[in-house]
């Protein structure tokens, strides 16, 4: 984690924690003896109880509580006397604070997509989403203003970006904070604004809050940082590839592909998502229209034994980002002896109710949650997880577009515990309670 993450969390975990406090009850009992609780923290989870009565002699018995209700978590004897102390050292259940859901898949060998459906990151708090990695647009200079949807996980309605420039010495200074907007639950819309695309520059986008980078700073864009390339006028043109794809059983012996187009020069390199490897690709340019590109075999079979069918990106760079090609895709294609072993990416786009709110013990013992997107199969489930915990859900398959979970209460609430002092008269029992005031 980046120091400025890092930060960032911090100031979200000193935001939950509460500060230390003491709370008090008293009762006067149908015989018309006191008896009070006093409650105090240690620390967050470390309640010491102090009790007082009035009139020991009349108590036959004491007991010190602790409840989550409607569960009782703790009952202890204390000595029947004017005043005592004891100290509750077992850390009860905290109240969760963010609630992620994924589908997996039955044998869960691929890492699922997160999406935040609750919390108080839907109120703008929290650390910063998670930005698909190696993201990266293509602008033309001159343009009006640009709408970019970008992909990523834990989104919530309440989304920021910070705009970094790269000036020539080849440093990143911040310019300003954009909104963004939230599309579905792992794409999030933000516009550039046109005063940017009326030069050739690299921009960076990275998920925090407002403010929290000051315009003018100079930065370290992350890894997962968004690059928009703002291309000159004079880029090269990519129209074509030749051949367009080959069977997945002929990269062995690798190949040449012919890449069409115009604006191209002795200087012109084809680059798989702006990365060229001495390894992987060797270009030769043939005419401003026409280069050359030699793939070695390992680049391809890596490519081919993925559990997809691959699709490589070329673009065409004349020495520098700031003159870049838009991309043709190349397909490696699947055949009998390397076939498409798995099946398609299964994704959330949205969930109802949205979002979900923190239950209590009032609630229904499970929430029933639609879960809508793309992919979903019959095998799959839903798994939900909190800053404290994670359980499998029970899932009902409804079609590939629609899953139906339930969300024990457990899993999902607010925790408010309150403290009693039982005592025994000779008129019954006498109670004084001290309720929390936190969460």
């Amino acid at each position: 984690m980046t120091s400025r993450a890092t930060a960032f969390c911090a100031a979200a975990v000193l935001a939950l924690s509460p500060l230390a406090t003491a709370q008090s009850a008293r009762t006067t009992c149908r015989d018309g003896s006191k008896i009070v609780l006093d409650v105090e923290y240690e620390n967050y989870y470390s309640p010491i109880f102090t009790y007082h009565l009035s009139d020991a002699k009349s108590v036959s018995a004491a007991r010190v509580e602790v409840w989550d209700r409607p569960q009782r978590l703790y009952a202890k004897q204390v000595p029947v006397q004017e005043e005592g102390q004891i100290e509750w050292r077992k850390e009860p259940a905290k109240t969760p604070w963010e609630l992620l859901l994924a589908v997996h898949d039955p044998d869960e060998l691929r890492q699922p997509v997160h999406v935040l459906v609750g919390g108080m990151r839907d109120k703008g708090g929290g650390p910063p989403p998670l930005l698909l990695p190696s993201q990266f647009f293509i602008l033309e200079e001159g343009g009006g203003s640009a709408a970019l949807t970008i992909q990523g996980e834990q989104f919530s309605p309440a989304i920021y970006f910070v705009l970094l420039e790269q000036e020539a010495s080849g440093t990143w200074i911040a310019r300003e904070d954009l909104p963004g907007v939230l599309t579905d639950l792992q794409h999030v819309q933000v516009q550039i604004p046109s005063s940017y695309l009326s030069r050739p520059t690299v921009l960076k986008l990275e998920s925090m809050p407002p403010g929290f980078i000051s315009p003018g700073s100079e930065e370290n864009p992350t890894p997962r940082s968004v690059t928009v390339h703002v291309t000159s006028k004079n880029r090269p043109t990519l129209t074509g590839i030749e051949p367009a794809s080959i069977p997945a059983d002929s990269v062995a012996q690798g190949l040449t592909l012919r890449l069409f187009g115009s604006g191209f020069t002795p200087d012109s390199r084809a680059v798989d998502a702006f990365t060229e490897n001495a390894h992987t690709t060797k270009t030769l340019f043939v005419s401003p229209n026409e280069l050359q590109v030699k793939v070695q075999p390992t680049y391809l079979l890596v490519n081919s034994d993925t559990t997809i069918a691959p699709i490589i990106q070329f673009r065409v760079t004349n020495g520098d980002e700031l003159h870049v090609s838009d991309a043709q895709e190349f397909h490696i294609l699947p055949t009998a002896a390397r076939p498409v072993r798995s099946r398609p990416t299964s994704s959330i786009n949205s969930v109802s109710p949205y979002p979900v709110e923190l239950m209590d013990s009032g609630s229904p013992a499970f929430l029933e949650l639609s879960v809508y997107g793309d992919n979903f199969q019959e095998d799959q489930f839903v798994y939900a997880s909190t800053d404290e915990q994670g359980a499998k859900l029970k899932t009902e398959y409804i079609s590939p577009h629609e899953l139906r979970a339930f969300l024990p209460r457990g899993l999902w609430q607010i925790h408010h515990y309150s403290f009693r002092l039982v005592t025994q008269t000779p008129t019954g029992a006498c109670a004084a309670e001290v309720s929390e005031d936190r969460h």
